[in-house]
């Protein structure tokens, strides 16, 4: 157990039955909660399931909106180019700031500020509500909802075109925005807590209570014993009650009601993301894919020889959304009981790497994906192929991009604030080169090395 403190290594699986502090329930009785959760009523992982629902369905309804109203023009990006003259490679760059006149500038930039927290504190609110164990299933919901938006979109544009024009695509992705900023108005609850405590200090209490884990041979004797068992229930029944007074509505909807932080502390979160640069790679890597076929798919599939009109365009995102949730669940649901498998493996410790052998079957997946897409198209395949590639890619995007978050967030919970400011950084900075990059050079390189 000495090797605890190294980030990411939790006593997550009580395999000797011998640990005294707090189980989680019913058929993981033998996992440990982590974080170690305080006895404050309103800490939020001891909130009920109901109010963490709904904490967690307000994040999801922000992501979403956040979504629609950044990726709706996805499908609609050669018609847009055709009816104002402005060159798709412009649009895609996001420097179009003759359209409109400033117009498109000003919208760019107000979006980005607008809905960056989708991409940073979504993550980040997760942590807080959410043990361990649960950890990936909830982050792999999330891409699901960043991802899928960015498909639901585009779908949803094509049609909103042909019935009321360009400027409309507009319109209701703000009405949609509207819709969500006042649900989250209403129901969103801050989920900072200050537990004064870090994840490395938990599990050396953990460690130090904790018996030393088990040999095959001890777990064969202790596998079906139930007073060892009885002995772990008891002391869970026996946790005093919660202290504190629950904060009433009106309470928990305030902006700001503490002060979470020093100044210094502050000081210190300025430059600490710089440190873990490397840290978004990876999700930068897999939203690279994404913005390849997103800067593509409108100039691919409205030529010859597909010629599609808007709405089919949008139709071909029907694809991606189905990857996009089997890759979340792949990734999420999967991931997590793989997870608790390994832990068990090693004598209940869990390291944060463990999720990252599922990243393999994004070797495969991922190129596999961008051939049917380039080559594809560059050999005028039936458009199935490519809507099979579509469909792929974003499967390899929600697998990527959550394990690439979940693996973060366990190597650094006690980070995650700077942490994700670092995945962030570097993930939008690849996105940035990717959408300025790319559209022009497919007019110069043909698509089947383009992908």
């Amino acid at each position: 157990m000495s090797d605890l403190p190294i980030p990411g290594s939790v006593y997550l699986v009580d395999v000797a039955h011998s640990s005294h502090h707090q189980h989680a329930s019913g058929k993981k009785e033998s996992v440990v909660l982590s974080p170690v959760p305080s006895r404050d009523v309103n800490d939020p992982l001891n909130w009920s399931r109901s109010r963490k629902m709904l904490a967690q369905f307000c994040l999801l309804v922000y992501t979403m909106t956040a979504g629609i109203g950044g990726s709706a023009l996805y499908s609609v990006i050669t018609p847009i180019s055709q009816e104002t003259g402005i060159s798709v490679s412009v649009l895609n760059a996001g420097t179009g700031y003759m359209f409109l006149h400033a117009g498109w500038l000003a919208n760019k930039v107000l979006q980005g500020f607008f809905v960056t927290p989708s991409e940073s504190l979504i993550e980040v609110s997760i942590t807080d509500l959410f043990f361990a164990h649960e950890r990936g299933l909830y982050i792999s919901i999330y891409a699901l909802t960043l991802f899928g938006s960015n498909f639901v979109g585009p779908l949803i544009a094509g049609f909103i075109y042909e019935a009321q024009g360009w400027k409309w695509v507009m319109y209701w992705s703000s009405i949609i925005s509207m819709i969500g900023f006042a649900f989250c108005f209403i129901f969103m609850e801050e989920t900072n807590y200050v537990r004064g405590t870090t994840e490395a200090n938990e599990h050396e209490e953990v460690s130090g209570s904790a018996a030393v884990p088990a040999t095959d041979d001890d777990m064969k004797k202790t596998e079906n014993t139930s007073a060892v068992v009885a002995s772990v229930r008891s002391a869970d029944d026996s946790l005093p009650a919660l202290e504190g007074t629950p904060h009433t509505f009106l309470r928990r909807m305030l902006f700001f009601n503490k002060k979470y932080m020093s100044l210094s502390t502050c000081a210190t979160m300025a430059y600490r993301p710089l440190i873990l640069l490397r840290s978004g790679l990876m999700y930068g890597t897999c939203l690279v894919i994404f913005n390849i076929l997103n800067a593509t798919a409108s100039i691919i599939l409205s030529a010859p020889p597909y010629n599609f009109k808007a709405s089919s365009v949008g139709l071909m995102y029907l694809g991606p959304i189905i990857g996009v949730i089997l890759g979340s669940l792949y990734s999420g649901w999967f991931g997590d009981k793989f997870s608790l498998w390994f832990a068990r493996r090693r004598k209940g410790v869990r390291e944060s790497e463990d999720r990252l052998w599922l990243m393999s079957f994004c070797c495969v997946l991922c190129p596999t994906a961008l051939i049917l897409w380039g080559v594809g198209a560059a050999k005028e395949a039936p458009w199935a192929a490519l809507a099979v590639g579509f469909a792929m890619s974003s499967m390899s995007t929600g697998i990527g991009s959550s394990l690439a978050l979940g693996y973060v967030l366990d190597s650094y919970k006690d980070l995650s604030g700077e942490t994700m400011m670092s995945v962030i950084l570097v993930r939008n900075s690849l996105s940035f080169a990717i959408g300025y990059t790319f559209p022009p050079g497919t007019n110069e390189v043909r698509l089947a090395n383009s992908n």
